[in-house]
């Protein structure tokens, strides 16, 4: 099942449309309505749930505010989510895995630091790299989305 905990985004990465879907405002549900959301999803059975957010854990208070009532009220659930590069740390991943994250995709889009700079990335291989690392050091899986073709290919 898919959960919306945020929309919009603030990056500005020059292929994306989200920005100009959502904007990029990020706009937050309250803790108190997501983990309601998944109560009412787990009396159907559902025990794993994908954050369909653009950009997952882009505020360190909220996600951890949101950690923590997933850990307290403890559904005994399984989620993954979508997050950015530079927002890849270690107390982040090591709270999330104790929230039951299972997986994290991250957005790397291309092997070529030029193009990371054309797309307006914010990152290089190397940061990209460390962020892969970082969410296997706590043994969740790490997806990554590429774009081939980009015009400066």
């Amino acid at each position: 099942m898919f959960i919306f905990a945020n929309r919009g985004c603030p990056y500005d990465c020059f292929f994306c449309g989200s920005r100009r879907i959502w904007s990029r405002a990020v706009r937050y549900r309250s803790s108190f309505s997501v983990t309601s959301q998944i109560q009412s999803l787990r009396k159907t059975g559902l025990d794993k749930f994908h954050f369909d957010d653009d950009t997952f854990g882009i505020n360190n208070r909220y996600i951890t505010e949101l950690c923590d009532l997933l850990i307290k009220v403890n559904f005994g659930i399984r989620w993954s989510c979508e997050m950015h590069v530079n927002i890849v740390n270690d107390g982040i991943i090591s709270l999330m895995k104790k929230a039951g994250c299972f997986s994290i995709f991250i957005g790397i889009e291309s092997g070529n630091d030029g193009i990371l700079k054309e797309i307006r990335k914010g990152f290089t291989i190397d940061k990209a790299l460390a962020a892969v690392n970082l969410v296997k050091k706590y043994n969740i899986q790490a997806q990554t989305f590429f774009v081939v073709g980009f015009p400066q290919e």
